[in-house]
């Protein structure tokens, strides 16, 4: 069986049970069979859809990049890396979900980190920013509350989002690896330290891993370049980064912080960084549903 057979008989699966699910919701009293089919429907949906609305980010990825924009782009180091004539490639991540339950989020949203960091197999370029994109499909969802709370602000909304984002760079979220992973770029002995603050001392300490020109990757432990000049200048700390993007497909409700007016949240751009021993986590954009866009720096 063939691609292009393969893609016709779910095209017709698709048709067939969307033209049954129409009907039997739309009829009334539905006989014990009927019902039956209704639920099988509604289940199996769920399941296709969330897989496939999945994928439908990575396709819509690589004709954006790859085709639209003619860039080069490939799967090595994550779902989608991107070439650039710059100086930095991207190496995205894209996850998505379906469910309403804020702990499917953070869980992904984990995950992702890992793999951005190298920890599972993957290991993104040298030096690509690291990019972690995260679709929220379901309007019920209250990430990154554990319900929803339509009458917190915006300064609430950041306050959380931001702390739970910091919490997942920290050793409370983090369960190291116990057994080595081929291609993994982090040395078991760096893990339990990457993770804990308190034990990073300078980045000399641990200059072996970190962004020194490697195909290694770590959130929290980076090596800076040499002086520029040379001599005994002061090295300029470069440390690794990520970009982390929540899209809300259905909208987020907050509140203004000053007229208390509710507005949806469609998109929110988080990066994060190290900065010393500490991990630092700023929002520095806001797109709301209708096109409006705010670029901010609210740090946690």
């Amino acid at each position: 069986m063939d691609t292009p057979a393969k893609l016709n008989a779910v095209q017709d699966l698709m048709a067939d049970m969307l033209a049954r699910y129409t009907s039997l919701t739309t009829k009334g009293t539905l006989t014990a069979a009927e019902s039956k089919i209704l639920d099988k429907i509604e289940k199996w949906t769920n399941k296709i859809a969330g897989v496939s609305l999945g994928y439908q980010f990575e396709y819509k990825a690589f004709i954006k990049h790859g085709i639209l924009k003619s860039r080069t782009v490939s799967d090595s180091g994550g779902d989608i890396t991107i070439e650039s004539s710059l100086s930095h490639s991207k190496t995205v991540q894209i996850k998505s979900t379906i469910q309403k339950e804020d702990a499917v989020v953070t869980r992904m949203m984990q995950v992702a980190l890992n793999q951005l960091a190298g920890e599972r197999g993957e290991t993104p370029k040298k030096n690509a920013r690291r990019i972690l994109d995260m679709n929220i499909l379901d309007g019920q969802n209250p990430w990154p509350y554990t319900a929803l709370t339509p009458t917190q602000t915006l300064a609430h909304y950041e306050e959380t989002c931001l702390k739970l984002i910091k919490d997942m760079l920290s050793e409370a979220y983090y369960t190291p690896h116990t057994t080595s992973v081929k291609g993994m770029g982090i040395p078991s002995t760096v893990r339990s330290w990457m993770f804990d603050i308190s034990k990073l001392k300078t980045s000399k300490t641990i200059a072996t891993v970190g962004f020194d020109g490697t195909s290694r990757s770590t959130r929290l432990v980076s090596k800076p370049p040499r002086p520029l000049g040379g001599g005994k200048k002061k090295p300029i700390f470069y440390p690794e980064s990520f970009t982390i993007k929540i899209r809300y497909h259905e909208g987020y409700i907050i509140l203004d912080d000053t007229t208390l007016a509710p507005k949806k949240l469609q998109l929110v751009v988080v990066n994060a960084m190290r900065d010393d021993k500490t991990v630092v986590t700023v929002v520095s954009k806001l797109v709301y549903v209708g096109g409006i866009t705010i670029d901010c720096s609210h740090t946690w």
